[in-house]
């Protein structure tokens, strides 16, 4: 995934389409090796192939411009980080649903 991650950042892709991509990729690794014996649980696999993707460095500044007093500037690293985890989301759910995985 990290891989993956840093090949498309190269191309200067949005980081929401980026996320979805690289958390749809670990989603089928995931669950192609729990198919094929290679191992036991593909939930715990994702949640940590998708900690790589978790957007808490933007989310930090964010906390720290409310507490700096820069209101707008918060916002919109709230909102960023929002949707980067909503494209996680995204991605990881649709893999699930395509491969029907019950959760």
């Amino acid at each position: 995934v990290k891989f993956l991650l840093d090949f498309l950042i190269k191309f200067n892709t949005n980081i929401i389409f980026t996320n979805v991509i690289c958390s749809a990729f670990g989603s089928v690794i995931a669950i192609l090796s729990v198919r094929l014996g290679l191992a036991d649980n593909y939930d715990k696999i994702i949640i940590g192939t998708i900690m790589l993707l978790v957007p808490g460095l933007i989310l930090t500044n964010s906390m720290r411009d409310f507490i700096m007093g820069d209101s707008l500037a918060g916002l919109i690293r709230l909102i960023e980080s929002v949707l980067v985890a909503t494209g996680i989301a995204i991605g990881v759910a649709l893999i699930l649903s395509l491969f029907g995985v019950k959760i």
